[in-house]
């Protein structure tokens, strides 16, 4: 790993090209470095700083703002102590890009520390960071409206006017079906298995690829150090490919029951019927199940307005409890104004079940 100076461009006077640990202080005009202005060299123009001890970043001086090195007791330019006043500097990233403006007209101290680095750190586009608040402070402002519409939200009563239910039972089949795959990624239960040759596309390893990392030490020196990659090919060999059967679960059919009247049957698993499992292709299972349980309420949210009807999804328990026909306990939202089937399935389950009206 290799040792060179950092660069840096006075800005009173613009000399360029300063060496960042020879040039404490502009030989032209006499003002104090300011590590905020070191930057890289070009690989041409790189000057090897030799027997380089480190001994930590640079501090600037509490007062002047002079530049020490990191074991200074006192400021060699205005005496005072290196305490804790004294800040190190920031190191320069080698990605940075440099500004190139003009030197100030008029300077009015050795070091002025309100003047703008020449370095700046790439970042997002001004145009990128407005979209992305955009997007930010519209979907902020969707959850703050369904938020207020719950906080808003009004005690209503409804009117159960029908309700309905559905229980399904997904059957699967034990089906054989033909794949392939290359022979070592085969499944274990794969049989009657045929092999072949085929061209395979496989990548491979092909030298590397290797470029300078600079580092800058914050001393006024950066370090040069090699970053290596793995270059990979694509090659074309012939490898094993195998055709095979496999048996696997497949839906294979649906078997429902439903109510579409509000005093229909109490809700109720279908019956399956399986045939004997054989531990073969046609063996068949039962996979899963699904249930719908649906309330249409109605309710005279505004006057001089229809009545709203609404279907909401409710749990079982809620469902047995609005029977069609009886009033049930809800809330209309303070901002959408319409039926809130969560309320009405949550007052529905924790109202008491005595004297309530079921279907038959």
């Amino acid at each position: 790993m290799s040792t060179y100076e950092m660069l840096w461009d006075c800005q009173y006077c613009n000399t360029k090209k300063l060496l960042g640990k020879t040039h404490r202080f502009c030989p032209c005009c006499g003002a104090a470095q300011n590590a905020d202005k070191r930057y890289f060299p070009p690989d041409s123009e790189r000057v090897a700083v030799e027997n380089h001890v480190f001994v930590g970043k640079d501090r600037a001086c509490g007062r002047c703002k002079a530049l020490m090195a990191a074991n200074a007791q006192f400021c060699g330019s205005c005496g005072s102590g290196m305490d804790l006043a004294a800040k190190e500097v920031n190191l320069v990233d080698e990605n940075a890009v440099r500004d190139l403006g003009l030197a100030p007209k008029r300077p009015s101290d050795r070091v002025d520390p309100t003047a703008p680095p020449l370095l700046a750190k790439p970042g997002m586009s001004r145009k990128l960071k407005l979209i992305l608040g955009g997007v930010a402070f519209a979907l902020i402002a969707v959850i703050g409206v369904f938020v207020l519409d719950g906080v808003l939200a009004k005690p209503i009563t409804v009117t159960v006017k029908d309700r309905t239910w559905e229980r399904v039972i997904v059957v699967e089949q034990l089906k054989v079906e033909r794949d392939g795959a290359w022979c070592d990624n085969k499944p274990s239960d794969a049989y009657d298995v045929l092999r072949s040759m085929k061209a395979k596309s496989v990548r491979t390893a092909d030298g590397q690829t290797c470029r300078d990392v600079k580092s800058d030490s914050g001393d006024g020196t950066f370090k040069v150090s090699q970053k290596c990659e793995t270059k990979y090919v694509d090659r074309q060999v012939q490898t094993a490919y195998c055709d095979f059967k496999v048996d696997r679960w497949r839906h294979a059919r649906d078997v429902a029951m439903s109510s579409k009247k509000g005093n229909g049957p109490e809700p109720k698993w279908p019956d399956v019927e399986l045939p004997p499992a054989r531990n073969r292709p046609g063996d068949e299972r039962i996979a899963s199940k699904k249930e719908i349980y649906e309330v249409a309420v109605t309710a005279q949210l505004s006057d001089g307005k229809p009545a709203e009807e609404k279907t909401c999804d409710v749990p079982l328990e809620a469902w047995k409890k609005l029977a069609p026909g009886g009033n049930a306990a809800a809330k209309k939202g303070g901002v959408f104004g319409g039926i809130d089937c969560k309320a009405l399935a949550s007052a529905a389950t924790a109202s008491p079940a005595d004297g309530t009206k079921t279907a038959r």
